[in-house]
C-alpha cells in the first residue's frame, strides 16, 4: 500500500469510499475512522487522492454505487 497524504482527502472521496463500503458490505474497513481511509486495506493514495482499489478476492457482494465516480483519480 502506498500512502502519501499530507493532509486529508477531499470530502467527496471519503464519503464514496465509505458509501461503497457500505453498499459492496465491506466488513474491514473501519469507516469510523475516515481519517485514516489511506491505511484502509486495499486502498491506495497520492497526493491527498485514492488512486487505486485493490479489493481482488475480498468477497464483496451488492452494487456499486455511482459515487464511485467520486474517486476521479482511480
Amino acid at each position: 500500500m502506498t500512502k502519501n497524504c499530507s493532509g486529508a482527502l477531499p470530502v467527496s472521496e471519503i464519503s464514496a469510499l465509505v458509501q461503497f463500503a457500505n453498499a459492496t458490505s465491506i466488513g474491514f474497513w473501519n469507516t469510523s475512522n475516515t481519517t485514516g481511509a489511506c491505511d484502509w486495506s486495499g486502498v491506495t493514495c497520492r497526493n491527498d487522492t485514492v488512486v487505486k482499489l485493490s479489493l481482488y478476492k475480498k468477497g464483496l457482494r451488492g452494487e456499486t454505487p455511482a459515487c464511485i465516480g467520486d474517486l476521479t483519480n482511480l
